[in-house]
């Protein structure tokens, strides 16, 4: 089966296990259609039925017994996909752009190259911004740290890990407030 990424999951919302999720733009007219969607645990496909949707300070899925947000947890900062087969038939495949072209490392560990045993944070989500992505990392204190998404800054990549190395200037981190 072949499938189609949607958007993304991003973080808890509430005490009820909503999650909020960002959808592509070329899916927002849609996305009410899908009774189930996947998202990618471990690099497979997990089916979860759509219980309801909330439109709250963007979208949030309430998915069929995730009922905590500890529960929601594990769901958070990954693509969501649907089965290319039930894509609705007004939507081409050959015309589905891929969104921005950073959002894949949501979820993503990241590292500084100067110190690659530390992590700095996760990346819970990619925003456009003029004239270039920022991805927004969660620190383990709960602070935040806005980064330019810019390939020469991606020191090394690991997939399967899903960790994110970046040799960032100097300074950067500490620029925007938090350490």
């Amino acid at each position: 089966m072949k499938y189609i990424e949607i958007g993304h999951t991003k973080k808890t919302y509430g005490v009820g296990g909503d999650v909020r999720v960002t959808i592509y733009d070329q899916f927002l007219a849609y996305y009410d259609l899908f009774p189930f969607v996947f998202i990618e645990m471990d690099g497979i496909p997990v089916p979860w039925q759509v219980e309801h949707i909330k439109e709250i300070a963007g979208l949030c899925f309430k998915f069929s017994n995730v009922n905590s947000p500890e529960e929601a947890q594990d769901l958070t900062g990954k693509p969501m996909l649907i089965a290319e087969e039930d894509l609705p038939s007004q939507i081409e495949i050959t015309n589905i752009p891929t969104g921005l072209k950073y959002s894949h490392f949501v979820g993503y560990s990241v590292f500084l190259e100067s110190n690659p045993s530390q992590p700095i944070g996760v990346i819970t989500d990619v925003q456009e911004y003029p004239n270039q992505e920022m991805a927004i990392i969660k620190n383990p204190d709960g602070g935040t740290h806005l980064v330019p998404m810019v390939d020469a800054y991606f020191h090394k990549i690991t997939i399967d890990k899903r960790e994110l190395i970046l040799d960032l200037p100097e300074g950067l981190i500490e620029i925007d407030g938090n350490k």
